[in-house]
């Protein structure tokens, strides 16, 4: 999940250069091209592992009765997942600031020539 915070606080600086730069270059888009996609295949990684934990937690679970370590997996399950709703979130926002950005830049070129 660490890793994923970093690659997303990348990512936003990264969309902040390209799209303060007058003429951002091919490499700074290669660079946040390479930086999404790293953070999906985290964000791939991390949403299996949390599915694998519910569905750990879940056979146990079915019994009627939890012990006291599948309440403890079952809370650590719901709080990573929850962090993990908060990071998925953020790069939603993201993502969504650099898309109406860049869209308003053009529109602004556009309006010059």
């Amino acid at each position: 999940m660490k890793k994923m915070r970093l690659t997303l606080e990348k990512i936003r600086t990264q969309f902040q250069v390209i799209l303060t730069t007058p003429a951002s270059d091919h490499e700074d888009h290669k660079n946040s091209e390479k930086l999404l996609s790293n953070f999906k295949g985290f964000a791939l990684q991390i949403n299996i592992s949390i599915k694998e934990i519910e569905d750990q937690s879940g056979q146990g679970a079915t019994s009627g009765q939890m012990t006291v370590s599948q309440r403890i997996r079952k809370g650590q399950h719901s709080s990573l997942r929850k962090e993990f709703l908060d990071i998925m979130t953020d790069y939603s926002a993201i993502m969504e600031d650099y898309r109406s950005k860049s869209r308003n830049l053009i529109k602004r070129q556009l309006l010059l020539c």
